[in-house]
């Protein structure tokens, strides 16, 4: 059992609609503020069966409170078998600016609530001679999740008429966009493999494999009859789209295979991951103060390499000095996690923060366990 405390206070133009960068005092103070409480216990039944029950409780200044129970069935069979039955209910509390933007074409529902989250597990593990075997299905439901929707048309009109009005360049039009909670729940399937075999005293290999799937319960759509500039007469965020089930869902397929090594105090391992494919919304690329399209785009596959090779030593006071170093993707295979960005489209908008390419990282890296 435990309890927390947390308090953040922050001061920002980015919590003030009227509130200018330059001018400090004009910023607005936003403060969070969570308590939180929790508890579990386990009771060994009879040897064989056992349970798990807990439950947390966050009480915030903003979203109110919000209850977490967790139950856990579980069952040992012999001496190297184990199954669980778990049933959990969570939340999402939202971030600072999710919780707090008034800025740019941005604002906040003032009713924001914390997504909430469903999730039944079922799971087995066991060992054959010296391969050790997991396996386990899910299912999650989750709901309010937190979207920017398009505002009416004529708050849109009305916001961009008051700014050229102000006439202040220092200021940001809007909002034409409010952050919501979604009543649109997203349900979720998938099923988990994973096993290690220890061939000898110096080499283990292991691999593991997951397959889900998340769609929401209907298609989401983004739509706005947008507006007319009167300064310039073209229509402004005017859109009209409809987006997949599957929108913003995680790869569906992801793989991991590895081998480690280890003789006296040198240690070795080689691991290649797999990641597929997946179709996301990205808000930052779309032309969507123009008419332009909506940005969605299927972000591909990729596999990496990655080696670590070190050093450890124990000593005679029970301490443990290591060093290794470490190679994340050896062949540098670049590739793309969120939305990418043509690079003639990123030069047109002198833009580099909306598409980044992950490859080659070196780690160094030493610790001490005493």
């Amino acid at each position: 059992f435990g309890a927390e405390y947390e308090q953040w206070v922050s001061a920002s133009n980015l919590w003030a609609r009227d509130a200018s960068y330059a001018e400090r005092d004009t910023w607005q103070e936003l403060t969070i503020r969570n308590i939180a409480g929790f508890a579990e216990h386990q009771w060994d039944i009879d040897g064989e069966w056992s349970t798990t029950v807990g439950l947390r409780v966050d009480d915030h200044n903003i979203v109110g409170t919000n209850v977490s129970p967790r139950l856990a069935l579980n069952r040992r069979i012999g001496t190297d078998h184990f199954a669980r039955l778990s049933f959990s209910s969570g939340y999402r509390l939202p971030t600072a600016i999710e919780l707090g933007i008034e800025e740019f074409f941005f604002r906040v529902d003032d009713e924001i609530e914390a997504e909430d989250i469903d999730s039944l597990d079922l799971s087995w593990q066991g060992k054959v001679d010296d391969v050790g075997i997991r396996a386990g299905a899910f299912y999650n439901r989750t709901n309010g999740l937190l979207w920017f929707q398009p505002v009416a048309a004529t708050d849109m009109q009305a916001a961009w008429i008051d700014w050229l009005v102000a006439g202040d360049n220092t200021q940001q039009p809007g909002p034409f966009f409010e952050l919501q909670n979604l009543d649109n729940p997203n349900h979720g399937v998938g099923l988990e493999l994973a096993s290690d075999w220890k061939v000898n005293n110096n080499i283990t290999l292991w691999g593991n494999g997951t397959w889900q799937h998340y769609a929401f319960e209907n298609e989401i759509r983004y739509q706005s009859d947008g507006f007319v500039d009167p300064y310039s007469g073209n229509t402004l965020f005017r859109f009209d789209e409809t987006f997949p089930d599957d929108i913003n869902a995680p790869p569906q397929w992801k793989f991991n295979a590895g081998v480690q090594f280890q003789t006296g105090p040198i240690f070795a391992t080689a691991i290649v991951r797999y990641v597929g494919d997946r179709t996301i919304f990205s808000f930052p690329n779309s032309q969507i103060q123009g008419s332009g399209p909506l940005a969605v785009q299927e972000v591909p596959a990729y596999a990496a390499l990655d080696l670590a090779i070190g050093w450890m030593h124990q000593h005679a006071d029970g301490r443990v000095s290591s060093i290794r170093i470490a190679i994340m993707d050896l062949a540098n295979n670049r590739h793309y996690e969120t939305y990418q960005a043509s690079t003639d489209g990123l030069l047109l908008d002198d833009e580099v923060q909306f598409s980044a390419e992950n490859g080659r990282k070196v780690a160094l890296v030493g610790d001490l366990k005493f």
